[in-house]
């Protein structure tokens, strides 16, 4: 069965022009009803089709979901799974009524759990239906006003070439492989970067608007900027020449954060090192840090800088501190334990030097064959940020502002 047409309206700057509301109903009765509750309360655009959730899983899986969202549950035996499996192709900031025929105080309590926004049972009564809309409208608002969307992770080095962009590509890699989260992956290098030659893309000149001018950061920018590797995966990444040399992207950085937090659940920031004003703008902008060092002396030396730094430069982002490419050199190498004592905290994650990572860095692809351990480690990494990978409560996490839960 093929998913009813929903329309995409064009991308305009600075607006957002996701449909007001989108509903999925499985009976003529409800789509009259649901109609007229969204022309009384002005929800425009507004599009209502004749389906189920399955319908609605199946369309957001490849087309932008709504503010709002009405979904009837239809036939299904297993409604939890089927309002996890659409909590997992969402937007963040998507509200969720859902509809059904079960008058069952049980499922009604796990929907609201899954951060469900309301559950009416079928044959809805009018003013209940638009009492409930009303309710979910302005809950999307207030939520407008005061929440950032989705969450911000940085990853940066204590030195260079300690292997900074990898990381965050294998963390992305992982994040829309166990999560299915839309995930926006930006390097902070428009020169030298390597996310583009990483994924085997071009890189894109119309990065370089949104450092000029920041204004020009919307949605129709995301569009031009951004080069998906998939549909939850996007590459925002470019290759300015050396006689043009673009300015520092640290001004323009937290309307461009704000702008990806609407669009994206998890927005990952490659930092490269040596540029103070651009790690500063990061660390402000992050909910959480990677700090990755080699287990080296001067990796020693310069974590105890670093984490002096990112405290001061952003008290409320915590910095977890990895080790990598662990055992690549035995003999020169600090054990973790002592590297451990010498920086005066615990080493979070410790990366060995996995062979599938080293010939994944110049086959633009990700590894094909990760280490068991390592793939282990690079989980309880997007752990950390993402929360446990678990079949309930995911759309909680689109509808909850982000830095009110904790994860890990």
């Amino acid at each position: 069965m093929s998913s009813p047409a929903v329309a995409t309206p064009a991308e305009q700057p600075g607006v957002d022009t996701r449909p007001a509301l989108v509903a999925f109903v499985a009976h003529e009765e409800t789509r009259t009803m649901v109609e007229k509750a969204a022309a009384e309360l002005r929800l425009d655009p507004c599009q209502v089709v004749r389906g189920t959730v399955e319908d609605a899983i199946r369309t957001f899986g490849v087309a932008r979901s709504p503010r709002l969202l009405v979904v009837d549950l239809g036939e299904t035996d297993t409604p939890l799974d089927r309002i996890d499996e659409l909590a997992d192709v969402c937007e963040p900031g998507t509200s969720v009524v859902v509809l059904g025929r079960a008058n069952d105080v049980g499922l009604f309590r796990e929907l609201l759990r899954r951060g469900v926004r309301d559950y009416l049972v079928v044959p809805v009564p009018w003013q209940i239906l638009l009492r409930s809309l009303a309710d979910a409208m302005d809950e999307d608002r207030a939520r407008a006003r005061g929440a950032r969307g989705g969450r911000t992770v940085l990853v940066f080095g204590a030195r260079g070439g300690v292997g900074v962009t990898r990381i965050a590509c294998l963390l992305a890699h992982r994040l829309v492989a166990t999560r299915r989260r839309r995930v926006a992956l930006f390097d902070l290098d428009p020169t030298f970067g390597e996310l583009a030659l990483a994924f085997d893309l071009d890189p894109s000149p119309a990065l370089r608007e949104a450092l000029e001018d920041p204004a020009r950061a919307d949605e129709l920018w995301i569009e031009r900027a951004g080069r998906n590797v998939d549909e939850t995966l996007w590459i925002f990444a470019a290759e300015e020449p050396l006689d043009a040399w673009p300015p520092s992207p640290a001004p323009a950085l937290p309307v461009v954060a704000e702008v990806l937090r609407r669009r994206f659940h998890y927005v990952l920031f490659d930092c490269p090192h040596g540029s103070v004003d651009v790690l500063t703008a990061a660390l402000e902008q992050s909910d959480l840090a990677f700090l990755v060092s080699e287990p080296t002396l001067a990796g020693i030396r310069d974590v105890l800088r670093m984490l002096r730094y990112a405290s001061e430069a952003n008290p409320s982002c915590h910095v977890h501190l990895v080790l990598n490419r662990v055992g690549l050199f035995r003999r020169g190498e600090i054990p973790k334990a002592d590297f451990a004592k010498a920086v005066g905290r615990d080493v979070d994650f410790a990366l060995p030097a996995d062979p599938a990572i080293l010939e994944a860095t110049n086959n633009g692809r990700p590894p094909q064959r990760l280490a068991r351990a390592t793939a282990r480690i690079l989980d309880a990494m997007v752990e950390r940020f993402a929360g446990a990978t678990s079949n309930r409560g995911w759309l909680a996490r689109l509808t909850l502002p982000v830095w009110d839960r904790r994860a890990g």
